[in-house]
């Protein structure tokens, strides 16, 4: 689900211009839900599109997530194909019907084909993508990436990865100051493979990764108190439940985006670029990532690679859990 966006909903053609804003990527084959509060949208769920025997339970998923949003009164499903949208007239139907039962009602059913794009109700009506385009939401939202350019993890660079393997060489033995560089690889614009392979030695070590991705999503301070907290967890005391301890788990206030974009661009770059056996704790960071910024998608095929490279490793086991039952971080569903 996206985060934080919120625009006027004032006609179809908007809400679709609307859309790739929303999600932060142009949607292909996938099923979007927007809700709405009154006649705002308030982000938007985007899921594959499903086989005629899942469309049942894609509905029924979705619709348990739109009921966790607070003070939704309508959603708008949307469906992107570049096939025959009438197949997936059951999936908006059973969708439609659930929320219904809900207390929630739908404004629109939305096709949108190559052709143009329609309305369930009025499927032979094909209005044109120019009118889309024509909208000044599209404007307003800019460009945006595909959605295999946003989901997809960058192409491995052999110049880069061979630039962290001499850096990783050159760190053997070296005591790392785990709190500073933690905090350089979300304040450094350009971290050097140095910096890179420092964040990779820190990530293999559980304890450390969670106080990397709880600083990253916070700040300086958390990952302080939350460090001294693992460290006395690791010598018999018990960890405290707090809302920083919590935040790995989606609950407490929402993080800090812009810290958790740039913490993710470094954690896809490592995740491809790393030596062969620790690429695994980077694509699970990277996940947990995706997922806490509502990127559920690319969440689940992160942590499908990193279960993949190390089918160990129970922290990709969990966000594949998390994102196969449409689990969202609490904050996903609390919107300004």
């Amino acid at each position: 689900m996206s985060t934080t966006t919120i625009v006027r909903a004032t006609s179809p053609a908007d809400l679709l211009a609307a859309i790739p804003g929303l999600l932060g990527h142009h949607p292909a084959e996938s099923l979007v839900v927007v809700p709405l509060r009154g006649s705002r949208t308030v982000g938007a769920l985007r899921a594959d599109l499903p086989t005629a025997a899942d469309a049942d339970q894609l509905a029924e998923t979705l619709t348990g997530m739109i009921a966790r949003v607070p003070g939704i009164t309508a959603i708008i499903p949307v469906v992107y194909t570049a096939a025959d949208p009438g197949r997936h007239a059951r999936t908006v139907n059973a969708l439609t019907g659930l929320t219904s039962r809900a207390g929630i009602s739908t404004i629109h059913t939305v096709f949108v084909t190559d052709d143009g794009w329609g309305d369930y109700t009025t499927p032979d009506e094909i209005h044109p993508a120019a009118w889309i385009d024509a909208s000044p939401v599209t404007e307003q939202v800019g460009p945006q990436p595909t959605q295999a350019e946003a989901i997809d993890l960058p192409a491995r660079d052999e110049d880069t990865a061979a630039a962290i393997l001499d850096a990783l060489r050159n760190l053997t033995g070296t005591d790392l100051d785990a709190l500073s560089v933690i905090e350089q690889a979300v304040t450094t614009p350009e971290p050097t493979p140095l910096l890179q392979a420092a964040i990779l030695t820190l990530i293999q070590r559980p304890w450390l990764r969670d106080t990397a991705l709880i600083q990253w999503a916070r700040d300086a301070d958390a990952g302080q108190a939350v460090y001294a907290a693992q460290d006395a967890y690791r010598h018999g005391k018990p960890m405290p439940v707090n809302d920083l301890t919590l935040t790995l788990a989606g609950d407490g206030p929402r993080p800090d985006t812009a810290r958790l974009e740039a913490a993710r661009t470094l954690l896809r770059t490592l995740a491809v670029n790393a030596p062969t056996g620790t690429d695994a704790a980077a694509l699970a960071a990277s996940a947990w990532i995706s997922w806490a910024l509502g990127r559920t998608t690319e969440a689940h095929r992160a942590a499908e690679a990193a279960a993949a490279a190390d089918p160990a490793l129970s922290f990709a086991a969990l966000i594949l859990t998390m994102t196969t039952s449409g689990h969202l971080p609490a904050w996903a569903f609390n919107r300004a």
